[in-house]
């Protein structure tokens, strides 16, 4: 079994502690550990053949409408996770002439390793970085990277945007991208004002809650503590957020018995009817989210959309 903190282990540790403190996880604790491999267990039981054939082909053409062959280009996969949706895009770039280094972002140690392995055999130039986009270190890497390439490309791919805070994604690349540099991400794609389409959302969102795959996923967190399941229940909760018309899914440990965690010789104690937040998904309204990019200063390319999910590329300015 995979140690829990393999990755600067005393550091994640604190940042572990400080989360049950405020009961509140980083999601970025849900990948560690054994975490990485439920997450895909999940996503492969859920997985639609035609949507998946969608993705690809709106990713592909979001570069090829936007970027010359003859440019030399870098392409950041923030949260790139094992890279198992980032071969088959890459592979297709690669096989139409396109020039480019792929440098796989993650700050799951293991998800790195699995990504490497992943593209252990690729025909196209890699790199895999164990960081975290928001720290001082990713600025740095990604300006020193960017001085050998001709333009940056920075994706966010297989719905990872939608585990991610919007205001940070927007202040972050933007200070990390040069002009001209573009963002290509996908997202999950809602109508405006819809109460019954919100509903349908919640409803599929819900569905969830009784999904073993997912449960064992989502609570591997607090399996790693031993809280036993039984003494509390997974919980579904959502929220409107106006300024970028996203409707966030949380889901939550709710305790229906007091329950005392001792980690890192420290003593954290759950009451009744407390809860703690284990991972939130974010579902946008397209208008409202491209009006928030271009008061970030960024340039709408192109957008695709199918269904509920949407792919766009923008340009900093």
């Amino acid at each position: 079994m995979k140690p829990f903190f393999a990755h600067n282990p005393e550091e994640s540790k604190q940042e572990f502690l400080r989360n049950l403190k405020v009961r509140y996880l980083d999601q970025k604790f849900l990948y560690f550990g054994e975490g990485s491999n439920l997450y895909y267990k999940y996503v492969n039981a859920a997985s639609n053949s035609d949507v998946k054939d969608w993705e690809v082909k709106s990713f592909v053409e979001g570069i090829t409408a936007n970027v010359e062959k003859k440019e030399k280009l870098a392409i950041f996969s923030i949260g790139c996770g094992s890279a198992i949706i980032d071969k088959d895009y890459m592979t297709i770039l690669h096989e139409a002439g396109y020039d480019f280094t792929f440098i796989g972002i993650d700050s799951s140690e293991v998800m790195i390793q699995l990504a490497e392995e992943t593209m252990k055999d690729v025909p196209f130039k890699t790199e895999f970085w164990v960081e975290d986009i928001v720290s001082p270190m990713f600025v740095k890497r990604v300006a020193n990277t960017l001085k050998d390439f001709d333009r940056g490309v920075f994706a966010i791919i297989g719905g990872t945007i939608g585990n991610m805070v919007q205001t940070e994604i927007a202040d972050t690349l933007y200070n990390v991208m040069f002009p001209g540099n573009l963002m290509i991400f996908e997202c999950m794609i809602r109508e405006a004002n819809s109460k019954i389409g919100d509903l349908k959302l919640f409803n599929r969102y819900a569905s969830r809650l009784k999904d073993e795959n997912n449960i064992n996923f989502v609570l591997h967190p607090l399996d790693m503590l031993g809280v036993p399941r039984n003494i509390g229940s997974l919980e579904l909760e959502n929220f409107l957020e106006e300024s970028i018309g996203v409707l966030t899914f949380r889901f939550s440990f709710r305790f229906k018995e007091a329950y005392t965690v001792h980690f890192l010789d420290e003593y954290i104690h759950f009451i009744p009817p407390e809860k703690i937040k284990l991972i939130e998904v974010r579902v946008y309204h397209p208008d409202t989210m491209l009006n928030f990019f271009k008061w970030h200063n960024f340039t709408l390319l192109s957008r695709t959309e199918q269904h509920s999910e949407g792919t766009y590329v923008l340009q900093r300015k």
